[in-house]
């Protein structure tokens, strides 16, 4: 299609079905980009935080549990964490990088995790190109907050973190980046096709400028 075919398209239809073709083309675009690309690799677990009741009431003992569960969510991100994860028994390629800021940017980018609020459950999600590299890192987490968990907390055996889900081993990559591609580039092209109409079409301009209620 020529570029005065795709102009005339853009001056003769309908201004929804203008937004409508252009969210669905750069929404289209953007999963076949992502699909492209080397797949990744996601491994999951979860863990809880238990704050025993000696002493304490069962009020305490639950909040105090969130608020360790929040520090250890962020201690995973640590430069002396990822040390104690590399350093486990588990197969790890140290392929971090070599000095501490690019270490500690590269160990954020493959590690998510996100706290159930009113639980002290932390959940912790692994993604890697390689299948076995996000599975032994998790492993790695996990046994790291279950054996020396103790030493981030600093509350002795006041703590206990049980790991209620073990890391999987990923059977098939993972989906979410080409569903976040999907949705950005088709927000994209919402934001295009509205630039595109502003710009080219009167009766478009028009409807937005009354529907602010501003004199045309």
């Amino acid at each position: 299609m020529s570029i005065n075919k795709i102009k005339i398209w853009f001056l003769t239809k309908p201004s929804w079905k203008i937004i409508v073709w252009t969210v669905i083309v750069f929404a289209y675009l953007g999963g076949i980009f992502t699909m492209i690309l080397p797949p990744l690799y996601s491994s999951n677990a979860r863990v809880l935080v238990v704050q025993k009741y000696e002493g304490i009431d069962v009020y305490t003992a639950i909040k105090s549990a969130e608020y360790l569960s929040e520090i250890l969510e962020n201690v995973i991100y640590s430069t002396e964490f990822m040390n104690d994860v590399l350093g486990s028994e588990f197969p790890i390629v140290n392929n971090f990088g070599n000095t501490q800021k690019e270490r500690k940017k590269q160990w954020a980018k493959c590690i998510k995790t996100d706290i159930i609020p009113h639980t002290g459950i932390i959940k912790i999600r692994v993604v890697n190109k390689d299948k076995n590299q996000a599975y032994n890192i998790a492993r790695g987490i996990v046994y790291v907050l279950e054996n020396k968990g103790e030493k981030y907390h600093g509350r002795g055996k006041m703590v206990e973190i049980k790991v209620i889900d073990r890391p999987n081993l990923p059977e098939k990559p993972d989906i979410s980046r080409v569903i976040k591609g999907i949705i950005i580039s088709g927000i994209f092209g919402l934001m295009i096709s509205f630039f595109i109409l502003l710009i080219y079409r009167r009766d478009f301009r028009k409807t937005i400028v009354d529907g602010i209620g501003i004199s045309y």
